[in-house]
């Protein structure tokens, strides 16, 4: 039968290097005073510049754009056009809005429009056609 012998850990309680050596070594985050750059002081600040630059280390800075917005017309711009049929997804247009007036019979081709937009063009007897 084997004698039961106090364990490694045990030993180790009251010990403050646990038998590693110095207080500070195998701490998992190196020897000088922390996670990442902490507590180098001196010793880098001439690696500042070169640090500052990495955005990883610094933090994002700046908007994230959510989705280009689309480009829109209203039709007070409209209006400013020659009547007839408008294809405005082909100019590059994405949604045409209310604001304006409308004079002249347009038909109107664009991917999104408001209702107003939508009203006043066929109160002039034109339409409006979703693409």
């Amino acid at each position: 039968m084997t004698a039961k012998r106090r364990g490694k850990f045990s030993r180790a309680r009251g010990n403050k290097s646990h038998g590693w050596g110095a207080k500070k070594k195998h701490r998992g985050t190196g020897n000088l005073g922390g996670k990442g750059y902490s507590g180098l002081g001196k010793r880098t600040q001439s690696r500042k510049p070169s640090y500052w630059a990495n955005s990883e280390y610094m933090g994002s800075s700046g908007f994230k754009a959510r989705g280009v917005p689309d480009k829109i017309i209203s039709l007070r711009d409209l209006d400013k056009r020659d009547a007839g049929i408008i294809n405005l997804s082909s100019e590059g247009y994405g949604k045409l809005l209310g604001s304006g007036d409308v004079t002249k019979k347009f038909d109107v081709v664009v991917a999104k429009f408001t209702a107003k937009a939508e009203q006043r063009i066929k109160e002039k007897g034109g339409s409006v056609k979703a693409e």
